[in-house]
């Protein structure tokens, strides 16, 4: 697990400069995010977070939500003990489990746990075509009944290849954020042509669909950051 802890000191300021300057939109899609929870959960509920690196994000959207405990997956330690912090303030049950987030789920399944709200932002698209299938059904697996999957990630056009959306995503980066030094956006190029296997809408809606949710919606399409949040409601 070094290499992770390594990987997220290396990227943490990094990434805290990028939310400071909203260059990937977070203050617009998570403040729909909020809204909705704020109006679709009113009594206390349960929260697992797939994927949740520091939890700064998250959780100060949380704030203003009905959440009585909270449980957040990552793979690095260095990330999770920053989520603790963040967590903290929501003066919540918590549970942060230091684990690859499909492994993490898997046990969650086999442990047959349930939450009220599942969230993951920003980190599906990390994932193979199969892998993403098998994640999408053990998170309906672990929803109780009437419960919700938010997503939030980036996404491709339909049709459009990996390599012409990796292209079009990172020229607003290389560009239009004046305040990354050199190195720091060789570090984004480098990670996100790497690591960004994103799926359009429609693939999305598809996997849900066979997946078994009763319900998708999308609640906010960001075309400028290449961004969705879409809730899937067993």
């Amino acid at each position: 697990m070094n290499e992770y802890n390594q990987m997220f000191d290396h990227h943490w300021s990094l990434y805290q400069k990028i939310l400071h300057h909203n260059y990937m939109g977070h203050d617009q899609i998570y403040s729909v995010f909020e809204q909705d929870i704020v109006t679709r959960k009113q009594t206390p509920f349960s929260f697992l977070d797939i994927g949740c690196g520091d939890a700064q994000t998250i959780t100060g959207r949380l704030k203003s939500t009905a959440i009585n405990a909270y449980t957040g997956i990552d793979l690095s330690a260095d990330a999770l003990a920053h989520a603790h912090t963040f967590v903290t303030p929501l003066n919540v049950q918590t549970h942060l489990v230091n684990n690859d987030f499909e492994e993490a789920l898997c046990d969650l399944v086999k442990q047959n746990t349930q939450f009220d709200v599942i969230f993951s932002g920003f980190a599906l698209h990390h994932l193979a075509p199969e892998q993403r299938m098998l994640t999408f059904q053990n998170i309906f697996q672990l929803l109780d009944k009437g419960g919700c999957f938010y997503l939030i990630d980036v996404y491709p056009h339909r049709d459009e290849t990996r390599e012409a959306y990796l292209d079009r995503y990172l020229a607003k980066p290389m560009t239009q954020w004046n305040e990354l030094n050199e190195t720091e956006k060789t570090i984004l190029n480098d990670h996100v042509r790497g690591s960004d296997f994103p799926a359009c809408k429609d693939t999305l809606i598809e996997i849900a669909t066979e997946s078994g949710f009763s319900s998708i919606q999308c609640l906010f399409e960001d075309d400028e950051h290449a961004n969705i949040l879409m809730a899937f409601t067993k």
